[in-house]
C-alpha cells in the first residue's frame, strides 16, 4: 500500500476524494409557466435493467435545483445524451451553473429544442443529442407523491431512503423510461478498429497505439456527404488524423468493401498533405454477427448490419518528407473490432 494516500471522505466525495468516471446528460424539465428548463447532470445511471414491468433511470439532485424541483411538480423529465464536442461541453458547464433562474439559463442556450412527440407536456428534447431518454417520475415508490416543490431552503424530516426527498437537500428520482430516441446507422456504414497491434518491420508490440476508422455518409451543416470516413492512427505518441471536415489539409479517403463466400474485405486508403494510412481488414463470416438494428422511427432499413471482433489484416502508415511518403512502419493488426452495412436498394 505505499503508493497510496489516506483521502478524507467529505461531501461530493466521487469529486474531491476520488476518481469516479460518469456521464454527461442534459435533463431538460418543464417549469410552471410551461417553459423547458436544462441542467447538467452526472449522477444518473440505469437502476431497474431487468425482471420489473418496466425500466428506469435513477437521477440523484439537489432538491432546490430547477430540475428537481420541476419533476416535483409535473413528474415528467427527459435525459439528452450529447456528443463530446467542445463547444457543447462548454455549454453543459454554464447550464450546470445552480442559482440561475429558467429564463436566465435558456436566454442564451446553444441547443435547439424540439417538441416531443408524446405529447404536450413533455419536456423539449434537445435536437443536437446522439440518444434521448423520454421519462416520468414513479412516484408511487415509497409514497414520495407527498413530496412537494417549494423548499428552496431545505426541506425538514422524515425522509424517504431512495426516491424523493432523501434530505434536507438531497433527492432521488426513480425515473421510468417511457421512450428511448436514437439516431440511425448512416449508409453504408463503417467501423474498423484496433490496439492489439505489432510491428512487421521490428517484430515489436506496439503498446500506445490504436487505430480506427468509420463513417459512411456523415452530414456536416445539413449536407450528406457520401461515402465519406474519419480515420485516425494514434502510432506510439504520434497522432494522425484523416478528417474530411478539415478541407485544409488535404483529407482523402477510398474504401471498399468485398465479400466473398467465406469472408468479408475491407480496403481503406487515406490521406492528407502530411501522411497516409493504408489499412486492409479481413474478417470470417461465421465468425460475424447480424445487428439487428431498428431505427428511431420504427423501421429497420439496415438488414444486411455485420459485426466482429476477430478481424485482422495490415495497416501501413506513411509519412510525407519532402514531398515523398516514406513508410515509418508495416503493422499487423489482430482482434479488429469491425462493422459493414448498407441500407436494401
Amino acid at each position: 500500500m505505499n503508493n497510496f494516500k489516506d483521502l478524507r471522505i467529505v461531501d461530493n466525495f466521487y469529486q474531491t476524494s476520488a476518481f469516479f468516471p460518469m456521464p454527461t446528460i442534459l435533463i431538460s424539465t418543464v417549469n410552471a409557466e410551461g417553459k423547458t428548463n436544462v441542467g447538467s447532470y452526472s449522477l444518473c445511471f440505469p437502476y431497474y435493467i431487468s425482471g420489473k414491468d418496466y425500466y428506469a433511470m435513477i437521477l440523484e439532485a439537489r432538491n432546490s435545483s430547477n430540475t428537481a424541483q420541476n419533476i416535483l411538480l409535473n413528474k415528467k423529465a427527459t435525459l439528452n445524451f450529447i456528443t463530446d464536442e467542445r463547444k457543447y461541453f462548454k455549454e453543459a458547464v454554464r447550464l450546470g451553473f445552480p442559482g440561475d433562474t429558467t429564463d436566465e439559463k435558456m436566454n442564451d442556450c446553444i441547443f435547439t429544442l424540439i417538441d416531443s412527440t408524446l405529447g404536450c407536456d413533455r419536456p423539449k428534447i434537445i435536437e443536437e443529442s446522439y440518444q434521448v431518454f423520454e421519462c416520468t417520475w414513479d412516484d408511487s415508490l415509497e409514497e414520495a407523491f407527498n413530496d412537494k416543490p417549494g423548499c428552496l431552503e431545505g426541506y425538514q424530516p422524515p425522509y424517504r431512503n431512495f426516491n424523493g426527498i432523501t434530505s434536507k437537500f438531497g433527492a432521488h428520482f426513480i425515473l421510468e423510461i417511457d421512450k428511448i430516441w436514437g439516431k440511425d446507422f448512416t449508409s453504408p456504414w463503417v467501423w474498423l478498429s484496433s490496439n492489439n497491434l505489432v510491428s512487421k518491420l521490428t517484430g515489436k508490440k506496439l503498446d500506445n497505439s490504436v487505430f480506427e476508422v468509420g463513417g459512411g455518409t456523415p452530414k456536416v451543416f445539413g449536407i450528406s456527404l457520401n461515402r465519406k470516413l474519419l480515420g485516425q492512427f494514434y502510432y506510439e505518441g504520434q497522432d494522425y488524423e484523416f478528417n474530411f471536415s478539415k478541407f485544409w489539409t488535404g483529407s482523402k479517403t477510398y474504401f471498399n468493401m468485398t465479400e466473398t463466400p467465406t469472408h468479408i474485405i475491407w480496403d481503406v486508403e487515406q490521406s492528407t498533405f502530411k501522411a497516409k494510412m493504408q489499412v486492409h481488414i479481413q474478417c470470417e463470416k461465421d465468425q460475424m454477427l447480424w445487428i439487428n438494428y431498428e431505427a428511431p422511427n420504427g423501421t429497420k432499413r439496415h438488414n444486411k448490419l455485420r459485426n466482429c471482433g476477430n478481424g485482422y489484416g495490415e495497416v501501413k502508415l506513411y509519412v510525407k518528407k519532402k514531398g515523398r511518403y516514406q513508410l515509418p512502419d508495416h503493422v499487423e493488426a489482430r482482434n479488429v473490432g469491425c462493422q459493414y452495412g448498407e441500407f436494401d436498394k
